[in-house]
């Protein structure tokens, strides 16, 4: 079974799905569409600063309540084990260095917000490439 892991972005009216590198989990998936997206802002536009709309409450929490303490544990969580998505939460830190400002804002799941819609329907459509 192979698993495909889809991202959204708006930008311009431009939707964009892509698998994910490396591992192929949710979690990772929500990590790496925030990469593509500051990706895209930085090589398309003039624009750093933005607003990351995701309803991964896990993205949330690793941007604002783990990732400073992380880096300073040279990636070990509290258990002393290398964190999970090191790697792909490497990826955004360098990338968020790059922004004069970048914002991440839960949304909740499945509750008409137009754009966690088409990142649904675009993860849907993907998964039976």
């Amino acid at each position: 079974m192979n698993l495909f892991c889809n991202i959204l972005i708006i930008l311009y009216y431009r939707n964009v799905s892509s698998t994910v590198p490396g591992v192929q989990t949710n979690n990772n998936a929500e990590i790496y569409a925030a990469v593509k997206a500051i990706d895209m802002l930085l090589n398309y536009t003039d624009e750093y600063r933005v607003e990351i709309m995701t309803d991964s409450m896990f993205l949330c929490d690793c941007m604002y309540k783990w990732i400073n303490k992380w880096k300073s544990n040279g990636w070990r969580n509290s258990k002393g084990n290398i964190v999970a998505n090191k790697y792909m939460l490497e990826e955004l830190d360098s990338r968020i260095k790059a922004m004069d400002s970048v914002k991440f804002t839960y949304v909740r799941a499945h509750n008409q917000h137009y754009g966690n819609d088409q990142a649904d329907k675009l993860a849907r459509d993907g998964a039976y490439k």
